[in-house]
């Protein structure tokens, strides 16, 4: 079946190259200059979410201790399971599957989620609060921020200036898409060999996150449609296209799978004690910029972004 799962993949490569041969392009290039937003909204917005995230961290702690529900949250209160993992195969991050026969020390450096499945899993109210992070609001609010507002904004800036920069033509978006592909990179840097964080920790952490990013993303659009009169083509939307704009997306999830989960494993078997997330998820956010750039709307990354996050859940869910 894996074999299988990677052929699949690397035909629909091959497929992919014929047609851009061919037609030029697989997203068709549109190309728009103005956008309504200046670097001051993004760093305000940027600014409002860190202080939505550390009071809502507050908040929630408080009102847990309040009511008498904090001793549910703590470490030792949710019996660790990772004994029982020992030996089945999960799912370590975004893009990794981690290999059959593992140890309860090896699965103990894998990402927070992933531990936090393998503690928890028969709690449903943390399962669902896990894919509502995973599948809704990190690829709504990653989309929103990285390539809507920032990419944006760079795209424009650099086509303004093109006149002023001694490059040629086929540069153009290279900057834009290449340097916010390596901060979204790097935000997902962790150490592997540090102590893994009490599942309390975990569950409050997601908790801030859902709610910061979920009340950010709102006051976003209200804000840059009241103060910057963004409009729904802005905000990188066409209802028209948004059914080839979700099939785009599919496609890619199919076309970017194999290629990542490879450069992941072999990452790992090579550098065991390394942090390798940034290096598949580099050339994961190349690929949503890419879409970004040459259509100028937003749908495409979004269902690629929810997909690729949504199917390495179901089979972490499945495989544990």
């Amino acid at each position: 079946m894996s074999f299988l799962f990677l052929f699949s993949g690397f035909l629909l490569i091959g497929i992919l190259s014929v047609h851009v041969v061919k037609n030029k392009g697989f997203v068709p290039f549109e190309h728009r200059t103005a956008i309504p937003w200046k670097l001051t909204d993004i760093l305000l917005l940027l600014f409002l979410f860190f202080v939505l995230l550390i009071a809502n961290g507050v908040l929630i702690g408080f009102t847990l201790a309040l009511s008498g529900h904090a001793d549910s949250f703590r470490a030792d209160s949710l019996q660790p399971r990772l004994h029982e993992a020992s030996g089945r195969s999960v799912s370590s991050n975004a893009v990794s599957i981690g290999r059959s026969g593992e140890s309860a020390a090896e699965i103990a450096k894998q990402h927070p989620l992933t531990q936090l499945v393998l503690q928890v899993k028969d709690n449903p109210a943390i399962m669902l609060l896990v894919i509502l992070c995973a599948v809704v609001a990190a690829p709504l609010g990653e989309e929103f921020f990285f390539r809507l507002l920032l990419q944006g904004w760079l795209q424009h800036c650099e086509w303004d200036r093109r006149r002023l920069l001694p490059f040629p033509a086929w540069t153009i978006g290279v900057f834009p898409v290449g340097s916010v592909a390596l901060f979204f990179a790097l935000i997902h840097f962790r150490n592997p060999g540090a102590a893994p964080p009490p599942v309390g920790h975990v569950v409050l952490s997601l908790l801030s996150q859902l709610t910061a990013t979920c009340a950010t993303f709102l006051f976003g659009i209200f804000y840059l449609r009241i103060v910057r009169k963004a409009t729904l083509r802005d905000f990188g939307i066409d209802l028209s296209r948004i059914l080839p704009d979700v099939r785009t997306g599919l496609f890619f999830l199919a076309l970017l799978l194999p290629p990542m989960i490879l450069i992941q494993k072999g990452l790992h078997a090579l550098l065991p004690d390394v942090t390798t997330d940034p290096v598949p998820l580099f050339f994961f956010a190349i690929a949503l910029g890419l879409l970004y750039f040459r259509s100028q709307r937003i749908v495409a990354g979004l269902v690629l972004h929810a997909a690729l996050n949504g199917v390495m859940l179901f089979l972490l869910f499945t495989l544990v």
